[in-house]
């Protein structure tokens, strides 16, 4: 659940004395045993419990998508609104089909609102919404982010493919026409230029 949060209050049941200090102290040792006992084997694909990027909130991103097939990062002008338009009804069929086969998806607009009710409806569907002004490229080291970049329409790749290629240089990037409006507008220079 992408709107879920957390709160432990670490030894709240505990009073503060040492007896008690001690029994709390043996029974963390007797259940970490049994937790690594009964989950070692699910367990192997996870960082350790005091990875030194999981304190780091810019790091947490590769950590909590680990067990993703791909990561993929989603570029439009826009939040995919589907009571707006059949483009953005196809943007959000096509990050439903990536989300269902267990990839990673971060949907970045150029001129979004990461708070709005549309962009609310793709994180509950699992996407992870930014502005595109948010993108960290590499957030560990020198490997980018991303497995897969998908940029959407004309004037997005033409603005993003170079950030997109400079970011994640060995990443795949996929240029999604959504409507070939280019050929229109080619076409139609092409009859402006015959007419003059």
């Amino acid at each position: 659940q992408p709107f879920a949060v957390a709160v432990h209050e670490g030894s709240a049941s505990y009073g503060g004395d040492d007896a008690r200090e001690r029994l709390k102290d043996a029974q963390m040792d007797r259940n970490r045993d049994a937790f690594n006992k009964k989950w070692s084997r699910a367990l192997d694909c996870h960082y350790p419990a005091f990875h030194p990027y999981a304190a780091s909130p810019d790091k947490a991103f590769l950590i909590a998508t680990r067990l993703s097939r791909l990561r993929v990062l989603v570029l439009d002008h826009d939040t995919p609104c589907v009571s707006r338009d059949s483009g953005s009804v196809r943007m959000h069929n096509l990050i439903r089909v990536l989300l269902g086969r267990r990839h990673h998806v971060t949907f970045a607009g150029v001129d979004a609102d990461s708070n709005d009710l549309c962009a609310l409806r793709l994180q509950a569907l699992g996407a992870h919404v930014i502005a595109a002004s948010e993108i960290a490229w590499t957030s560990l080291g020198d490997r980018c982010d991303y497995d897969l970049v998908v940029l959407s329409r004309r004037s997005v790749a033409k603005a993003w493919l170079p950030l997109a290629r400079s970011g994640c240089p060995y990443a795949p990037v996929v240029f999604d026409t959504v409507d070939l409006h280019f050929v229109r507008e080619f076409r139609e220079l092409a009859l402006e230029r015959a007419a003059s």
